[in-house]
């Protein structure tokens, strides 16, 4: 007998969106999208909704109001396509900045943004930097405000093993701290996996600088004077660095002691608007 539909509002980065699903689907929901999504209200209008159906052959879809569909061959793939789904929609939708992707952790409120797309190697170079007591700010989104700041996107660890993905609550699964509150960038680091690599970057400044951010922003294009000028703030405070890495082990003790040499960056006052 199946489970009778319930409804679960979410709001992720300030849109709200409501899920129609048997309530072990929504839970799933909530599992895969972690400290990304915030429970709220049934008061709020939703921007977007989706609800679950099922057909004949035992796929399993949910089905957005305008017609977009996420279908899996069972309801956990489902639910996985329709999270992917949901971190789009967000970074086409919100207005709390221009998303990145990006990599984004933080060692004594210096915070360090890891741009690059899937398969660079930046989840794993997060996880290896939370397990060393790095505050966790994403895996995916860094989230740009027009002054520079960086939002938390704290989706669960998403890490790619020989039996499929495997996804890390930080706080839960594992040690460590979420982070909270939106901080300025103190390095950049441009980077991505190779096996037998050695960390000797060079430093990138200018419009060498900003490129990456701005080639690794969702719509970039369409949204072109605003993602200029998140790069452009983004990269004023920071240190870029850039280079092929090895294991995260051999760029991280480096990058600590370069953290070490730099000022601290209170996120207090960051908030105060302070580059």
């Amino acid at each position: 007998m199946s489970q009778p539909d319930s409804s679960v509002m979410l709001e992720i980065q300030g849109v709200c969106v409501e899920i129609t699903a048997p309530a072990a689907l929504c839970s799933i929901v909530r599992d895969l999208l972690g400290d990304a999504a915030t429970l709220v209200d049934g008061g709020s209008e939703p921007a977007l909704r989706f609800r679950h159906e099922h057909d004949a052959d035992g796929c399993h879809h949910f089905v957005r109001s305008d017609g977009t569909t996420a279908t899996g061959n069972d309801p956990y793939s489902a639910v996985a396509t329709l999270v992917d789904h949901l971190h789009t929609a967000v970074a086409n939708r919100s207005t709390v900045g221009v998303f990145v992707h990006a990599g984004v952790f933080a060692f004594d409120d210096r915070l360090v943004v890891v741009p690059g797309r899937s398969h660079a190697g930046k989840s794993s170079l997060v996880a290896a930097a939370v397990d060393r007591g790095a505050t966790y700010f994403s895996d995916e989104y860094a989230i740009v405000d027009p002054s520079g700041r960086v939002h938390p996107y704290a989706r669960p660890i998403a890490l790619r093993t020989p039996s499929g993905p495997r996804h890390v609550h930080v706080g839960h699964d594992v040690g460590g701290i979420v982070g909270s509150h939106p901080c300025v960038a103190a390095v950049i680091l441009v980077t991505e996996y190779r096996a037998g690599a050695r960390w000797e970057p060079t430093t990138l400044t200018g419009a060498s600088a900003a490129l990456p951010i701005i080639a690794n922003t969702v719509h970039a294009r369409r949204q072109a004077k605003s993602t200029i000028a998140a790069a452009a703030a983004l990269v004023e405070t920071a240190v870029v660095l850039s280079g092929p890495r090895g294991e995260a082990t051999d760029l991280l003790d480096g990058l600590q002691d370069l953290l070490a040499s730099l000022p601290r960056r209170p996120i207090d006052a960051s908030l105060e608007g302070a580059p």
